[in-house]
């Protein structure tokens, strides 16, 4: 997969980044109802990285296997509802960094939205 979503870094997403399915992973939301906003990356909402950051994760939309464990981080108190998705293999690339994180790149064609399957509260 040659595009993306999104305008990426140079050597973005990285080599072992792979294009694979992810079952019940969320994204965390400021509002119940997302909109494509919601699945857009720091870096294009046009957010500052803090300092040491890797431009290319700040440029990943950030996927979570289990919210109520990051939930209990302040930078995400905001974030009281998260969308359950079923990421399908062709949708993009990721790479799963930490326990609970997951940094997805989404395909141009891939629309994220319509593979939501729940809204839970958190």
């Amino acid at each position: 997969m040659s595009e993306f979503v999104e305008k990426l870094p140079d050597q973005c997403p990285p080599a072992d980044a792979s294009d694979c399915e992810w079952k019940n992973v969320y994204r965390l939301l400021e509002k119940e109802n997302p909109d494509k906003e919601a699945f857009k990356s720091h870096a294009a909402l046009g957010k500052t990285p803090p300092a040491n950051m890797d431009l290319c994760r700040w440029a990943s939309c950030s996927l979570v296997l289990d919210p109520k464990k990051i939930k209990k981080l302040p930078n995400f108190k905001n974030h009281r509802w998260a969308a359950k998705i079923n990421v399908p293999v062709g949708a993009g690339r990721s790479k799963k960094s930490g326990i609970n994180h997951v940094d997805f790149w989404c395909g141009k064609e891939f629309d994220i939205a319509s593979f939501i399957t729940e809204i839970v509260s958190l």
